[in-house]
């Protein structure tokens, strides 16, 4: 499984006394070009070298044209770049649109609030994927829910410079204190300058979604972000089938139901490593608690004008894969002996009301 997370946060604002959002500052390719362009900058080699390495500039005009050589782009493959970044843009933008709609179908109260855009620090890749001057410096909104507070105003490509009369500089996250009121937003588009005031969207939950690059078959929930993978997008043809999975998620959330936790490091004596970060340790819902995000996955499917019917198709896609891509899925969330009939008998009487 790639180790490459691909986070997308979308502006989702956090309400005091809630859940600690992500930061909405980091996005896609950022971290692989990246890693690409700081990694490899200096020495124009692939892996070569071991161990940290330290580099001087001092002579400014000798690495800028170092660093501007077109000979760079036949091992940083800029193109790929950016065609990665527009196929999970894409991934993204299906998954957010998919589960807004049914965080907004449980209702428009609650501790989570959203502007409906996903902002990110302009770097090569989203530059040449938006057309933007190469100098272009900023955040860039890559992203505009078009059912979100903002659809009607900000569009993607357009070059945030400031909030409410403030200075935007990446990494940029937005404060707390914008999760009430109108705000206003100050943006670039075309080389003009644009203000527009979005008042934020109450929402139920306070999530965040994010897409992971592996072609594994997983949905995860870490604290309040659901996670899915490429596998699970490409497995699911219909939005139906995956806001059947995505609602189910949101029915764990909802439910209060814990299946990953943080624990320790150890050594491999037993005993705790000092100073070492907690690592998530994934634990499997119950049965009990499996039944009951079906149910509530059905229902909440209906209200968002999905079939709920598709649940179990995607279900009966997942259990075909059981021992395959699709196993990452199973660890998490147990089957039940029948678990098929359930979710049809509900989503019979769920379309009967």
């Amino acid at each position: 499984m790639r180790t490459l997370v691909l986070v997308l946060s979308f502006l989702l604002l956090p309400a005091c006394g809630g859940s600690k959002a992500p930061p909405a500052a980091e996005e896609p390719a950022a971290r692989h070009q990246h890693h690409a362009e700081e990694h490899h900058a200096a020495s124009g080699e692939g892996h070569q070298h071991h161990g940290p390495v330290g580099h001087r500039f001092d002579d400014a005009e000798v690495w800028a044209k170092r660093f501007d050589d077109p000979a760079r782009d036949a091992w940083q493959k800029p193109e790929h770049v950016v065609a990665l970044l527009r196929l999970e843009l894409l991934a993204y933008a299906r998954l957010r649109n998919v589960g807004f709609r049914l965080l907004r179908a449980m209702g428009r109260t609650g501790p989570g609030r959203s502007m409906g855009t996903l902002v990110t620090p302009v770097t090569p890749a989203t530059a040449r994927l938006f057309a933007l001057p190469p100098d272009t410096r900023g955040m860039i909104v890559a992203y505009v829910d078009p059912d979100g507070p903002a659809a009607a105003q900000v569009a993607p490509g357009d070059v945030l410079v400031a909030v409410d009369g403030r200075a935007v500089e990446p990494p940029y996250a937005y404060p707390a204190d914008l999760a009430d009121g109108p705000h206003a937003l100050a943006f670039v588009r075309a080389g003009e300058r644009r203000e527009v005031t979005v008042t934020a969207e109450k929402l139920p939950l306070n999530v965040a979604f994010r897409v992971q690059a592996t072609d594994e078959v997983a949905l995860l929930s870490y604290g309040q972000d659901v996670s899915v993978t490429f596998g699970l997008l490409a497995l699911l043809p219909t939005d139906d089938e995956l806001a059947a999975l995505v609602a189910h998620q949101l029915a764990h959330l909802a439910g209060g139901h814990v299946a990953v936790s943080e624990v320790v490091p150890h050594a491999p004596d037993g005993t705790p490593i000092a100073d070492a970060e907690p690592e998530p340790a994934v634990w499997d819902y119950t049965e009990e608690q499996e039944r009951a995000a079906d149910r509530h996955a059905v229902a909440l499917m209906a209200q968002a004008g999905y079939d709920p019917r598709a649940a179990r198709a995607a279900l009966e896609t997942l259990h075909a894969r059981a021992m395959g891509a699709a196993a990452p899925f199973w660890r998490v969330h147990p089957r039940y002996r029948g678990r098929f009939e359930e979710v049809e008998r509900a989503a019979q009487v769920t379309r009967r009301r």
